[in-house]
């Protein structure tokens, strides 16, 4: 096959320019798109799928710009299976393009196509798109409610008409682990999944398991969007699979995930969306800790309820929170930030007045208010 090589690290491919750019109620200016790209390059994300050609105009005069300023990277442009959209991407200069085709009986119906289409036009356009671009990939739309049969039939098409990766998507989100596992053992009978890309929805809240089993099982790309951004329920999101990737020691392409924290927000301001809390990796409570159970681990070993260190998303140590489940582990560890010592005796003391008192007034308590109640302990 021409272009990139086979994978031999897992290769993130970012959408959030295209695909999270979808999601209900996310406006994003071009300006603010370009410096996201810049986010994402920060980090080393070398593949990025920044946008639709065929939208014209204003998008193909973004592209055009990505693809001068950011010509060393790969930005990849998405089209439909016809001519006129790889006539756009051509004049948006785009090097790299992505091709969608509908696979699964449902969308073929939804667009009046049939498999006669589909496999005709698969092996046509690829030989197009082949002289025109540097790097061709060829997208089973649906994958995961299509015939069996058909999509291993697509992906061995498409690696004969020498794409350079197929990619294969729940584009409604209804795999599960098990599933997907199923899936990409069926496709490694027929296709190299090296050359292959997983591309996750989360309806049914299973994306990044999903994209996980994938990438275990030996795909050579991933799929994502910062926050999970992306139509209906989003997408794969990228701060979880890269963080989940990296724990469980799956070789991936090189990332600065202590800068992913500053990514995740600046996307989440840009977009208007909120990050919840517990979000997983970068919500704010990931690593606050209440329990005195937990708290009592804590002080002995640093990772006793750690997932993975704080310090490779760039967090600081865990932080102890004065509220209704704290007890004198977690008072000694509010105390400890700022050197105060204290008797487990009268920690316990304290952690039953901290506990009054946040029912009392339905809140936290901060440090300044955990010393006070010291201090008058202690007095």
């Amino acid at each position: 096959m021409n272009g990139i090589p086979a994978a031999k690290k897992l290769v993130i491919v970012d959408s959030t320019l295209r695909d999270g750019a979808q999601a209900p109620g996310v406006v994003m200016s071009y300006p603010q798109r370009a410096e996201i790209a810049e986010l994402l390059i920060e980090i080393g994300i070398n593949e990025i799928e920044a946008g639709i050609p065929a939208m014209g105009g204003q998008e193909i005069k973004f592209l055009s710009f990505l693809n001068t300023v950011h010509s060393q990277n790969h930005i990849i442009g998405w089209c439909r299976a016809t001519d006129s959209d790889l006539n756009d991407a051509k004049r948006a200069r785009c090097r790299n393009v992505h091709i969608a085709f509908p696979v699964s009986d449902i969308q073929l119906k939804a667009m009046d196509k049939d498999r006669h289409w589909l496999f005709n036009t698969l092996e046509r356009i690829v030989g197009i798109a082949r002289k025109k671009f540097e790097f061709v990939s060829v997208g089973a739309m649906d994958a995961s409610r299509s015939d069996t049969g058909v999509l291993r039939h697509f992906c061995k098409t498409a690696a004969l008409v020498c794409v350079d990766r197929i990619r294969i998507a729940d584009t409604v989100g209804i795999l599960t682990p098990s599933k997907t596992i199923q899936l990409f053992s069926s496709i490694a009978e027929v296709v190299d999944l090296a050359k292959v890309e997983f591309h996750g929805h989360n309806d049914l809240g299973m994306a990044t398991a999903n994209a996980f089993c994938a990438a275990e099982i030996g795909v050579g790309a991933i799929s994502v969007t910062v926050n999970g951004i992306g139509e209906r329920a989003g997408n794969t999101a990228l701060e979880e699979i890269a963080v989940a990737v990296k724990t469980n020691k799956i070789p991936m392409q090189p990332l600065k995930l202590s800068k992913i924290q500053e990514l995740c927000d600046r996307v989440s301001l840009l977009t208007n969306s909120t990050i919840s809390d517990s979000k997983p990796i970068t919500g704010k409570s990931v690593f606050l800790h209440e329990s005195g159970i937990h708290w009592n681990a804590l002080l002995k070993n640093k990772h006793a309820f750690e997932a993975f260190p704080p310090s490779i998303t760039g967090h600081a140590r865990s932080v102890p929170v004065a509220g209704t489940h704290s007890g004198g582990a977690t008072v000694r560890a509010i105390l400890g930030k700022n050197r105060m010592k204290i008797s487990d005796t009268d920690s316990r003391r304290v952690a039953a007045s901290i506990r009054k008192k946040v029912h009392r007034i339905g809140r936290v308590l901060t440090t300044r208010e955990v010393e006070n109640l010291c201090e008058r302990h202690l007095s």
